[in-house]
């Protein structure tokens, strides 16, 4: 019972977006207003879904991808605002995080599931035209020029947390204050305390020996997202391929098995976690003197289930 006195509820509306299933768990008085919040809230996934899709012809993002060499495009103002950040990891990351990089998943078959190594000198080609890099800005009118044909972008490593936070966004305008909420609890997002109070609580667990487990968190209106090649990998000449790409190489990431990220904004988390996870936990520590508001966690490929925790950005553990 609330101080109220009315009876506490707990609803969970669901739906299929981006590849996964979205869930949102709600926590208040009134089911009826509950339920109708959170189905609000993934009208906005599916249209993020229609928005950000490589896989939609007519999705802004694919309207982009077809846009003829040296031609600009205008966005819609949050779609534009999202690019742009992309390209603040970018820079900050060093080219670990890369949202222009859509061609160099094609290279490797990561964009249909036909997987494929390529040859060396078809990753140098596809290194020389792709990259965001290369992308042309113009602020004042929300424009992108694309000047390379070879140039996609793909928004398949924010997309989800990205979505997530315009879902958060309209349960709080509704009045919700406590709900959590994933995209195929690759990302989660907490709103306010879970109920009976106290952080959100999440446990981390070994990607490869789910009934190990890491860590466990507690989250307070933070977010945590996660990073590992076990959705999409395939064995090529006797070696392991992820689907996790360094763009500054053109080869799939090694040496760390997961990145777990934590902090206040799930599109940041969501990138950053895939960062990270080519960076590896010594760049990543170096990046996070700067971020006292975020946390990662590593699993190291051979760490038999040890991980690394840096940082303490998270709230309610």
């Amino acid at each position: 019972m609330d101080k109220r006195g009315a009876s506490t509820v707990w609803p969970v509306v669901s739906r299929p977006a981006m590849g996964c299933r979205f869930e949102v768990y709600l926590s208040g008085t009134d089911r009826e207003i509950l339920v109708g919040a959170g189905e609000a809230a993934l009208d906005l996934v599916s249209e993020m879904d229609a928005q950000l899709s490589v896989y939609r012809p007519q999705s802004d993002i694919s309207r982009l991808n077809a846009t003829p060499p040296h031609a600009s495009v205008t966005l819609e103002p949050a779609l534009y605002a999202l690019l742009r950040r992309c390209d603040e990891w970018r820079i900050a990351t060093q080219g670990a995080f890369d949202a222009g990089m859509g061609r160099l998943l094609r290279l490797w078959g990561f964009h249909d599931g036909e997987h494929r190594k390529p040859t060396d000198e078809q990753v140098r080609l596809v290194l020389l035209q792709c990259g965001a890099a290369r992308l042309v800005w113009d602020d004042a009118v929300r424009s992108v020029t694309m000047p390379d044909p070879a140039i996609e972008v793909n928004l398949g490593a924010v997309g989800k947390g990205y979505a997530l936070d315009m879902a958060a966004e309209a349960l709080r305008r509704t009045g919700v204050r406590s709900a959590a909420l994933h995209g195929g609890t690759s990302t989660i997002v907490a709103i306010g305390e879970q109920p009976g109070g106290g952080g959100w609580r999440f446990d981390l667990r070994d990607v490869d020996a789910p009934d190990r487990v890491l860590h466990t968190i507690g989250l307070i209106d933070q977010t945590v997202s996660t990073s590992a090649d076990t959705e999409q990998r395939f064995v090529a000449d006797g070696r392991r391929y992820g689907h996790i790409m360094d763009p500054r190489t053109g080869w799939p990431a090694r040496g760390v098995r997961a990145v777990w990220v934590a902090g206040p904004c799930a599109a940041e988390t969501d990138a950053l976690s895939t960062a990270f996870n080519v960076l590896g936990p010594d760049a990543a520590r170096d990046y996070l003197m700067t971020r006292p508001d975020l946390t990662a966690v590593f699993l190291m490929d051979g760490s038999d289930g040890h991980s690394v925790v840096i940082g303490n950005g998270h709230r309610g553990t």
